[in-house]
């Protein structure tokens, strides 16, 4: 499965796909989606870590 989620309609409303779906229900657990714009948080090296 490349992904799980369709289409995201207005107000972040996604859409799953239906073999998403099925394995949520089966598996008993709750998708929760992350925001829909690609990107990375950059985390610089601290003074600390760095010694």
């Amino acid at each position: 499965m490349k992904t799980a989620v369709d289409k995201v309609g207005r107000d972040k409303q996604r859409q799953v796909i239906i073999l998403f779906s099925a394995m949520v229900s089966h598996f008993l657990f709750e998708a929760v989606h992350g925001g829909d714009k690609p990107g990375h948080r950059s985390a610089g090296i601290t003074p600390s870590a760095a010694e």
